[in-house]
C-alpha cells in the first residue's frame, strides 16, 4: 500500500505539473513569483493575462479535485459490484481515478482493465477521465461557452484542441473496431465489441489502460496505436506527445499550401 501511495502521489505531482503544485503554493503562504516563474507559467497555463495566474492555478486545481473525486466514487461503486469489499473497492477507485485523469494508465491490477472489458460502465468512466485530463484546462473550461454559442471569443486554441481531438477519437474508434472486429475483439458481443474499441481509441493516444489483449491486436492496429501515441495530448493537459495543436497545424499548412 505504501508503495502504491508513494507511486499515485508521484502520479498526481506529474500529471498537474510542478510549476501548478509551486504556484499554488505561493498562493496559499501570500507570497510573489519571480519575474522568470511568471513567464515559466503562463506559457504552461495558456494565460496572456500574468496577473490571472494564481486564479488559472486555483481553477485547475478545482477541476481536478471534482473530475478525480467524481471518478473514485464512480469507480469505487463499479468495483464493489464486481465483488471488491469496500476498502478494496474505494482504494482500487481512488487510484484508477488519478491514474486516469493523469493518463499514467497505471493498474492495480496485472491485467490492466481486461478484467472489466464486459462493464461499460468502468470502461466509459476511466475513458471520460482520460479525455478531460488529456484536453488543455483551457479547451475544458472553452467547452460550455462553445455548447452555449455564447458570442464572447474562445481561443483558437482551445478549438482546435477540441476538433482535433474529436477527429483523432472518432478516427481511431472506427479503424479499431474494423482492424480488430474479428480479431482481438472476436471473442466480445456485438455491444461489447463497439464499447472496447471506443475504450482503445480514447487510451491508446495518450494514457495506456487496456481493456483487449495488446499482444493479439493485428499489426495495422499497432502502427495505428505508434501513430496515435505520437501524436498526444493537447497542450496543457496531462498526457505527453508532441501535441494535437502541433499536427493539426501541420496538416492545414500542407491543406493550405495544396
Amino acid at each position: 500500500a505504501f508503495g502504491q501511495a508513494v507511486i499515485v502521489t508521484l502520479i498526481q505531482v506529474g500529471g498537474l505539473g510542478i510549476m501548478t503544485f509551486s504556484t499554488t503554493a505561493l498562493w496559499a503562504l501570500g507570497r510573489r513569483m519571480s519575474l522568470r516563474h511568471e513567464g515559466a507559467v503562463a506559457s504552461l497555463l495558456s494565460t496572456k493575462d500574468r496577473g490571472h495566474l494564481f486564479a488559472t492555478a486555483k481553477r485547475i486545481l478545482q477541476l481536478t479535485a471534482i473530475a478525480e473525486m467524481s471518478g473514485a466514487i464512480l469507480l469505487t461503486a463499479a468495483f464493489m459490484v464486481h465483488g471488491d469489499d469496500f476498502f478494496a473497492a474505494l482504494w482500487r477507485g481512488v487510484f484508477t481515478s488519478i491514474s486516469a485523469f493523469c493518463n499514467a494508465g497505471f493498474a492495480l491490477q496485472s491485467q490492466s482493465l481486461i478484467p472489466y472489458q464486459q462493464s461499460p460502465f468502468v470502461l466509459h468512466v476511466v475513458g471520460a477521465l482520460i479525455i478531460l485530463g488529456g484536453l488543455s484546462p483551457m479547451a475544458v473550461f472553452a467547452m460550455p461557452a462553445l455548447a452555449r454559442r455564447r458570442s464572447a471569443p474562445v481561443a483558437a486554441q482551445a478549438k482546435l484542441s477540441l476538433i482535433a481531438a474529436a477527429v483523432l477519437l472518432f478516427l481511431g474508434f472506427v479503424l479499431i473496431l474494423a482492424f480488430e472486429w474479428s480479431e482481438s475483439l472476436s471473442g466480445l458481443p456485438i455491444v461489447d465489441r463497439i464499447h472496447n474499441a471506443w475504450f482503445q481509441s480514447v487510451t491508446l493516444r495518450t494514457a495506456g489502460f487496456n481493456s483487449i489483449d495488446i499482444t493479439a491486436v493485428r499489426p495495422s492496429t499497432l502502427t495505428l496505436m505508434l501513430l496515435w501515441m505520437f501524436i498526444g495530448g493537447s497542450p496543457g493537459g496531462t498526457a505527453g506527445g508532441v501535441k494535437t495543436t502541433t499536427v493539426s497545424i501541420l496538416v492545414l499548412s500542407v491543406v493550405h499550401a495544396i
